[in-house]
């Protein structure tokens, strides 16, 4: 595949942040008007810590479970998140699906990947015009391989559904059927629109018990969506139009690693800048680092060297687009939904009142404004030489 053409850059920002991951959660009903203004102060809030870190780009999920009503959609809290966004003068990329379908829709039958088409249709209506500047951005369904395992073989984001129990493949099937279907439901609407494909990437230079993490495996679902892999699928290379990669400190053990655990990725084998290039020699497609994170005292010491990572991509010509600090607002934690762990911006950038002032000399505070200083000459040399 070539190089997509020389387009704007898709986001408003280099660096984003991520408040989307918690559609496992049920419920949710409509904004009462006394719910509505709290939940605007909130993401007014949140929104303004976001801009004043530097950041102008956020990823969001409309969450098609906690939307539907029915055959029927609210949207109302996406109406919220989407004035506030135009009030901070964000960018939101939206996520359509990540964590399943509503009650009621079999994910095996062909009735699923036509209701999700209604859905993305339908949110595509309603936020294609919100960002203001730019074609507007959609990740369809966030992590196929991964939310076909959880789905099929754990209670990860909600009950888990028991005619999906040790389906995981055809699942996954199903997910790039019902992507691609997005796809084409969103151009319809918004024929300017763009997409970005969001997978887990792992190590493939290991050696030893470990060699069999990674590998050819982790292309699938870009190789399906393509039409690589299983064209009857309806892949083609048009709909792999931007390359997202979730890449964090560990190898979740879905993909190969230890039961129960994950395996700590140790920097010497664990190169995200080679990554980055096998992906780009595979597919010829732009990148996206659409998640990336690390826990506690480490975590600035992992933003340095994720700045470091990309800033090497960059310098060896890989069209890196954005880079997603995950996640911008704790959530609840999927095993226990009753324990949160606070809601702070990175729980390092807020005081733990909603309303606290930032703090202003925190340790990932200043390993983001390095990272900022690091990269953005890099971004301003490529576009003086006229790369996509």
């Amino acid at each position: 595949m070539k190089d997509m053409d020389e387009r704007p850059p898709l986001f408003r920002s280099f660096w984003m942040t991520g408040f989307d991951g918690a559609d496992h959660m049920s419920g949710a009903a409509s904004l009462d008007a006394t719910d509505a203004s709290q939940y605007r102060r909130r993401v007014d809030a949140d929104y303004r810590a976001v801009r004043d870190a530097g950041i102008a780009c956020v990823r969001e999920s409309i969450d098609w479970r906690r939307v539907s009503r029915g055959e029927r959609f609210d949207f109302s809290t996406v109406t919220v998140r989407a004035e506030c966004a135009r009030r901070a003068g964000l960018q939101i990329a939206w996520t359509l699906c990540n964590g399943g379908a509503p009650d009621g829709i079999d994910m095996r039958s062909g009735a699923f990947v036509d209701r999700f088409a209604i859905f993305a249709r339908a949110a595509a209506r309603m936020t294609g015009q919100s960002n203001g500047v730019g074609a507007p951005v959609y990740m369809p369904v966030n992590e196929i391989a991964f939310q076909s395992w959880a789905l099929a073989e754990t209670g990860l984001f909600h009950e888990q559904r028991s005619e999906l129990h040790n389906r995981g493949r055809e699942l996954l099937r199903q997910l790039v059927r019902a992507a691609l279907a997005a796809c084409d439901a969103i151009l319809e609407v918004v024929p300017q629109a763009r997409f970005v494909h969001v997978e887990p990437i792992v190590s493939t230079r290991l050696s030893g018990s470990d060699a069999r993490i990674g590998g050819d495996s982790q292309f699938e679902v870009w190789d399906m969506l393509s039409g690589r892999l299983e064209p009857e699928l309806g892949g083609h290379p048009r709909y792999l139009d931007v390359i997202g990669v979730h890449h964090h400190h560990s190898i979740p053990s879905w993909r190969g690693a230890a039961p129960g655990g994950a395996i700590a990725a140790d920097r010497s084998r664990f190169m995200l800048h080679q990554l980055l290039s096998d992906i780009h020699a595979r597919y010829g497609r732009p990148i996206v680092v659409c998640e990336t994170n690390h826990e506690s005292a480490v975590r600035a010491a992992w933003l340095r060297e994720l700045g470091d990572e990309i800033g090497e991509a960059l310098v060896q010509g890989i069209p890196v687009q954005g880079a997603c600090l995950c996640r911008a607002v704790a959530r609840p934690t999927w095993e226990d939904p009753r324990y949160w762990r606070g809601r702070r911006l990175w729980d390092v950038l807020l005081q733990p009142a909603d309303d606290a002032p930032r703090a202003s000399d925190s340790a990932y505070g200043r390993a983001l404004r390095d990272v900022q200083a690091r990269i953005g000459p890099l971004l301003a040399d490529r576009h003086r030489e006229g790369a996509p």
